[in-house]
């Protein structure tokens, strides 16, 4: 299921308060599902305090009981991190229907929380001022993370595909049909343009 953002905003906080606000929406609304079901902040991919650019994290439906199962949790809220070219950061959000709270409430606990960051809801988001489609944060998380040394060979370059792939479904709310295939042509779409770079 593909859905589209719904809630762009633009507040001046640090992107690390973002992750702070999911485990504090994981800690209210946990109670609302039913045992044994909880949420929880992920991809279990993430181990950092805030999100690189462009990366998205998201609050999963998972069965307490076999939490480790990575595929089989389901999401229920993706939030992006989006650099701005203005001070202040900016978010997607995405809720699905499995999430126990309406947008209008989780909009009202987003005001409430980041009263002090002066958060506007707005249209101005990077990823929102290019015409025609977007692309997908997730691959341009991707492309942020390839211009980095540490990723500049082929092999570990392939470091980045769990990581990539659990972004991936957090934005889509299913995992591609041919994620391998799919990582593949984004590592080579951006060998090439460097090629033509240099």
């Amino acid at each position: 299921m593909d859905l589209q953002v719904q809630l762009c905003a633009h507040l001046h906080a640090a992107p690390g308060d973002l992750v702070g606000w999911l485990h504090t929406l994981a800690n209210t609304y946990a109670v609302e599902l039913s045992w044994p079901e909880t949420l929880i902040v992920g991809p279990h991919t993430f181990t950092a305090e805030a999100p690189s650019a462009y990366e998205t994290l998201a609050l999963y439906v998972v069965d307490s009981r076999k939490a480790h199962d990575i595929p089989a949790r389901e999401v229920a809220l993706a939030l992006t991190y989006l650099p701005l070219r203005q001070p202040g950061i900016g978010l997607d959000l995405r809720v699905w229907p499995l999430f126990p709270a309406t947008l209008e409430t989780l909009t009202y606990r987003f005001f409430t929380h980041f009263t002090q960051a002066n958060p506007v809801l707005s249209s101005v988001a990077a990823l929102h001022l290019a015409s025609g489609a977007p692309p997908l944060a997730c691959n341009l998380w991707l492309l942020e993370q390839l211009g980095s040394p540490r990723f500049a060979n082929a092999e570990s370059a392939k470091q980045l595909y769990p990581a990539w792939l659990e972004q991936y479904r957090a934005l889509k709310g299913a995992y591609p049909a041919d994620p391998r295939r799919g990582f593949r042509a984004l590592l080579t779409r951006y060998r090439q343009s460097r090629a033509q770079d240099e």
